[in-house]
């Protein structure tokens, strides 16, 4: 479990000179990442992204707030050793971004057998059914699982979110466009 940092640049880059291109650098600033996080306890999927003078890295980790710490602490700090490290190894270092994700959940399964409930009810009365004040990740649910059919689709039924952050949802036919 005594595994070495990756301290040395690659024989490529020379004395601290950066490679040709900036996805030289990023393949570099994948394996410290990843040779951090282990020694942290987080197993994570990395990818990296390439802009100008910037590269992001997208941290895909089953405990974002794990990772990221009270008011974005750990990661601020994980961050900037990175920028260090990154640095000493390459004297002309481009900009670093650490993205922090967690995997998708699927919805839970009530929400789906009570949306088919409902479009069932919907597709043969065609009256609109109210589906009631969703939070964000019931709302998304709600809106992704109807994304792809033809007859219904998920609306607002209110202008704005109640104080709660819930906003009242409605399932109803299509609208002809």
């Amino acid at each position: 479990m005594t595994e070495a940092l990756p301290s040395s640049p690659p024989p490529s880059s020379g004395n601290g000179e950066p490679p040709a291109d900036l996805s030289a650098i990023a393949a570099r600033t994948e394996e410290i990442a990843s040779a951090l996080l282990a020694r942290l306890g987080f197993e994570a999927r990395l990818a990296a992204s390439v802009g100008s003078n910037e590269i992001r890295l997208r941290l895909l980790v089953e405990e974002p707030a794990r990772l990221i710490g009270r008011r974005g602490a750990m990661i601020n700090d994980l961050q900037f050793l990175m920028s260090r490290i990154l640095q000493r190894l390459f004297k002309e270092m481009p900009r670093l971004y650490l993205d922090v994700v967690a995997p998708e959940a699927p919805p839970p399964p009530q929400i789906s057998e009570r949306l088919q409930d409902f479009a069932e009810r919907v597709r043969r009365w065609g009256d609109p059914v109210d589906l009631g004040a969703l939070d964000a990740t019931e709302r998304q649910a709600a809106v992704d699982a109807f994304a792809r059919d033809r007859e219904l689709e998920v609306v607002p039924a209110a202008a704005a979110p109640n104080a709660a952050g819930l906003q009242p949802m409605r399932l109803q036919l299509r609208s002809s466009r």
